[in-house]
């Protein structure tokens, strides 16, 4: 009995809540129900679980810190504490650590992302590390400095003056049907699309009206969702009787108050004119903005105007308003001033948006960061030529996999294409055999692998038709997968090491010249450690398929790991600081002004120029590195380079960029993946997805053509398709109208897989059925949910029969598929459509 009505008592009290607050999240208070149905069919009388007796009761959009509605997250007493207060806030109002919202622990967040470790994150207002950032101050009063300014501006015939702008303000009476009324100053704002007036005013006229979601966009693209109260206005002139009916929405704070209005004597073509705001006149707060949804309501077509050097008058229905530039003579004015003293978070939060990431790395934190460049400066050495450097793996007891199986069958792959074409199978081979005259790689044995350090990297050729020296060039993949890992996957990228290219090229074009190099070959010119060497293998046979591979293995640092930008711009500033006492210019430079193996000057003299050249030439080569391809704005500072080492065209590319040397301009080349007649194509293709998409279903078998879709309006039919590819991967050795084919199936594709996966399966709001009054019914259209199976595959199904249970409750259906008829209980199903709407 005691258990009994204990929870009779609690029943009531959830009961109390739902009746008595606004906004109550029924969805929640369903399934607190189900939930205390459910157990009470296990047979455990006076017995439940929590989840059945939590509900949540608080206002939707309502804060739960200051109760007003806005979300926590945005609440300005929630972010003027700093964290620690933050999480008792959160605890104490039994929030979310992930999303900050209540009814549910972090660990049952449907939003809550892991973290690289597998760990729940928390939310970034809770983040010790982020949340500077975040915190502004509850009293922004108390956080900004006021400052008077005198401003006497001496004009050049001795008299002072001061330019100042006049807003279109006037002066009206808003009536209320109750017979009150009160004169208020408005605001003609031209660029507001809806008008705005203050709760003051209209709680003090006894106003009400509807409620209505808007978002508000103001400056720094800030945007902000509220649900404010819209009201009716009848606005009359003060001087005269025109009437004027607009609606309103009522917010507390329009604006700050306007500047004072000047006299008006010293304008002639401003006499006689019954104005609409009074001159002179003190600051004054706006009541109403009236914006461009009834601005011309009240503005009429006449106005009055002499020069811009003089203020305009606007005729209005409520009488003449006077805007525009105002120039008052000998008159001193005071110009007041909110410097904000929070500016400097802003200036952050650019700061951090520009901190772009190079080459695929990505930040990490400052631990890590630190850890893999220690470990770099005390492992890098010089043999006398070269810098030897080690891979920076993430544990010094990695065990790699020997992925000989992949390799080899990808060298197959790479054979069989390079078949088809003769040309390029011997410039492929070529370059092997350049590599090894070069001293770059090495032939080896199998048997000489370490054991946990072997890798085989595959690789594949990349063509450049418009390169009159290397057309070919060979790419190793080590993000290539064997076991479900990759070479990549054991290594650490590193930190970013390499500048804003934004701040290079406008430090490249400061001065009059202009001078640009390339490192030759740069992450070839370092040595790898003989201990890595293995990790780095790869394998060819020179097309010949009933030869055994032969294996190759790098000496010099490859391109295709995901920590060689890291090495080689970390072995490029370590030799710069090395030599920096000697050529200190140069060092400077490379380490400012070097972007991947680009590297520029920017010089005011020739001579300037011709010395820093020299000095960064000597530098480089102590470290075994040779700066090629030299050009300029000014040709003839280059004289005293061997010729080999100039760039021939006048058009070269630098930091991304084309660089014409004769006319000193820099232009970004956009290629164009479709001509017009191609996107022609892929837009109608495209559209005919859209319109392959389910209104309604019709018939009573899920067997047959199960929806109703644009297209049986557009052709009185549904749409038939041709299969496309499921991989349409583009070859760069095939044919030009193969790889315009495939490059179209690939958009395509990508198009239907984005559109499949984020849009059709949003077409209709899907429910379950929690309470008696949602009973799911024969002829429901339901998508029938299975583990293990994507959103977008679940099957849909028509319910045949329904099985209510003992209570009258119905929570097992049979329901027909394309497979057969199942008996699902309704938890699983989710409400496409309900019967009596089609």
């Amino acid at each position: 009995l005691e258990s009994f009505l204990e929870f009779v008592r609690k029943q009531i009290d959830i009961e109390e809540k739902v009746t008595f607050t606004k906004g109550t999240n029924f969805a929640s208070v369903e399934k607190c129900l189900t939930a205390l149905h459910e157990s009470r069919s296990k047979g455990r009388p006076g017995k439940y679980t929590t989840a059945a007796l939590q509900i949540r009761t608080q206002e939707r959009s309502r804060c739960l810190l200051c109760q007003k509605f806005h979300d926590i997250s945005v609440c300005t007493q929630f972010l003027a504490s700093d964290v620690d207060e933050r999480w008792r806030i959160a605890k104490r109002l039994g929030l979310c650590h992930s999303c900050l919202k209540k009814g549910h622990r972090k660990i049952e967040c449907g939003v809550a992302r892991k973290t690289a470790t597998g760990e729940i994150s928390i939310h970034d207002l809770l983040n010790r590390k982020d949340a500077g950032d975040k915190k502004i101050d509850d009293k922004p009063e108390e956080n900004i400095t006021k400052v008077c300014l005198k401003m006497n501006v001496d004009r050049k015939d001795g008299s002072s003056s001061y330019s100042n702008g006049s807003l279109q303000i006037a002066r009206a009476v808003i009536c209320a049907e109750n017979g009150i009324k009160r004169t208020v100053n408005c605001i003609l704002d031209s660029g507001a699309q809806r008008s705005f007036v203050k709760r003051e005013v209209v709680e003090s006229l006894g106003l009400n009206g509807p409620k209505e979601h808007i978002t508000i966009s103001g400056f720094n693209q800030r945007n902000e969702h509220r649900k404010l109260m819209r009201v009716e206005l009848r606005l009359k002139g003060v001087d005269n009787d025109n009437f004027c009916v607009i609606n309103a929405l009522c917010v507390s704070h329009l604006c700050g108050k306007v500047p004072p209005n000047p006299p008006m004597e010293e304008h002639e073509h401003l006499k006689d004119l019954k104005l609409a705001d009074q001159f002179p006149r003190g600051e004054v707060e706006i009541d109403l903005l009236i914006g461009i949804d009834h601005y011309y309501d009240i503005v009429l077509n006449e106005i009055k105007r002499v020069d811009t050097s003089k203020p305009t008058a606007v005729k209005t229905i409520f009488g003449w308003v006077v805007c525009g530039k105002n120039i008052s003579q000998n008159r001193t004015h005071l110009l007041h001033c909110k410097v904000n003293e929070e500016c400097k978070c802003e200036c952050d939060i650019i700061k951090k948006f520009w901190e772009l990431e190079a080459l695929g790395t990505e930040l990490r934190n400052e631990f890590e960061v630190n850890d893999v460049l220690e470990r770099f400066k005390n492992e890098v050495r010089f043999d006398g030529e070269r810098y030897v450097v080690k891979l920076p793996w993430k544990s010094p007891e990695v065990q790699v996999p020997n992925n000989y199986e992949l390799a080899e069958r990808r060298l197959q792959q790479l054979e069989k294409r390079l078949s088809n074409n003769n040309e390029r199978a011997k410039e492929y081979d070529e370059v092997i055999k350049n590599y090894m005259d070069r001293g770059w790689i090495e032939e080896t044995d199998e048997s000489d692998g370490i054991p946990g350090k072997t890798w085989y990297l595959p690789h594949h050729a990349v063509y450049r038709d418009d390169k009159t020296t290397t057309r070919c060039r060979i790419v190793f993949d080590a993000s290539a997968k064997y076991q479900g890992t990759s070479l990549n996957d054991f290594l650490e990228p590193g930190p970013p090491l390499q500048n804003q290219i934004l701040d290079i090229l406008i430090r490249f074009r400061r001065f009059k010249i202009g001078v640009q190099a390339d490192i030759s070959k740069m992450f070839l010119q370092i040595r790898l450690d003989p201990e890595d060497k293995d990790v780095s293998r790869f394998l060819w046979r020179n097309m010949k398929d009933g030869k055994k591979p032969r294996i190759f293995r790098f000496n010099r640092v490859t391109f295709g790991l995901n920590c060689a930008p890291f090495l080689a711009m970390a072995v490029l500033h370590h030799h710069a600081e090395l030599n920096q006492a000697e050529y200190e210019e140069a060092a400077e430079n490379v380490k400012r002004n070097m972007y991947v193996d680009d590297i520029v000057l920017s010089c005011e003299k020739e001579e300037d120029a011709i010395r820093r050249i020299k000095e960064l030439r000597k530098l480089m080569e102590i470290g075994g590195f040779d700066l090629t391809k030299w050009s300029s704005n000014i040709p003839t500072i280059m004289n005293e380079l061997p010729s080999e080492k100039i760039e021939e065209h006048k058009q070269v590319t630098t930091l991304g960029m084309s660089w014409n040397c004769k006319n000193d301009e820099l232009s970004y080349n956009i290629s164009m993946e479709l001509d017009e007649e191609e996107l022609t194509t892929v837009l109608c293709e495209i559209e005919a997805k859209i319109n392959a998409r389910p209104l309604t279903f019709v018939g009573d078998d899920v067997k047959d053509a199960d929806a109703l879709t644009p297209f049986h309006f557009l052709i009185g039919r549904s749409f038939v398709d041709l299969p496309m590819m499921s991989t349409p991967t583009v070859e760069e050795d095939e044919l030009p109208l193969n790889r315009k084919w495939r490059k179209r199936q690939q958009i395509i594709l990508h198009f239907w897989k984005r559109w499949r996966n984020e849009y059709v399966t949003t077409f209709v709001s899907r429910s379950k059925w929690m309470t008696k009054r949602q009973e799911p019914k024969e002829g429901d259209i339901v998508l029938v949910k299975e583990d293990n199976t994507k959103r977008e595959n679940w099957p849909i199904g028509r319910i045949t029969s329904v099985l209510p249970g003992s209570d009258g409750l119905s929570r097992t259906v049979e329901v027909k598929t394309a497979k057969g008829i199942f008996t699902r209980p309704v938890a699983r199903l989710y409400l496409l459509e309900p019967a009596n709407t089609r």
